[in-house]
């Protein structure tokens, strides 16, 4: 529900030009890693 909601209201404030795609940014937290940090060590 959140995940749908979050997306309205993004939808809705670029339609009225109140949000800038250009100046966006990834929050690391939200954004999952496909293989984990490179450097760390991997478990036995």
């Amino acid at each position: 529900m959140w995940d749908r909601l979050h997306q309205l209201v993004l939808d809705e404030l670029s339609n009225i030009d109140e949000l800038d795609w250009a100046r966006g940014c990834i929050d690391a937290v939200s954004v999952r890693s496909e293989r984990g940090r490179a450097d760390r060590p991997q478990p036995h």
